[in-house]
């Protein structure tokens, strides 16, 4: 019963304030093009709306992590081998640019760069997929994990 009653606790910490409405997200949360996902995720992460970053993830993503897992794990998720954490890398990290794949116009990366004073430079590159109905842009991190691990070399996520 404790438990139940510490994970209620913990969901309604979640940022549920008045920054996480759609109608206060930039582009009223629609992610018609890369440069819009960007600018709600950088809003997102910033005030740590974390049910909104849920629906911004692609679909496989989604199938992999229920929303109730990623309330509660998406502030500390880190990335490997730099101890960043995720969230700090979609608020404060410089987004450099979008390319998308020429071979599918639903596919492309976006490319950012992020660095805490006294650590090494983290140069990201991320999948995201237009998807849905109507189609909106999604990031894609399961699916370009799967893309890696199949190895192709083109998903690496760092840039080399």
């Amino acid at each position: 019963m404790r438990a139940l009653a510490l994970l209620a606790c913990l969901l309604l910490a979640a940022c549920t304030c008045a920054e996480c409405d759609e109608e206060r997200l930039p582009f009223h949360g629609h992610a018609d093009t890369p440069d819009h996902l960007v600018a709600i995720v950088q809003h997102e992460a910033k005030f740590e709306c974390t049910s909104g970053m849920y629906d911004l993830l692609s679909e496989e993503t989604k199938k992999e992590h229920s929303r109730t897992a990623w309330r509660l794990a998406a502030t500390h998720i880190t990335v490997p081998d730099y101890d960043y954490k995720v969230v700090d890398i979609a608020e404060k990290g410089t987004y450099l640019a979008f390319f998308a794949n020429p071979a599918d116009e639903n596919e492309g990366f976006a490319y950012y760069d992020y660095q805490e004073p006294g650590k090494k430079k983290l140069k990201l590159r991320l999948l995201l997929l237009r998807q849905g109905s109507p189609p909106e842009w999604r990031i894609a991190m399961v699916d370009q994990d799967e893309k890696i691990r199949a190895g192709d070399g083109r998903y690496w996520w760092f840039d080399r």
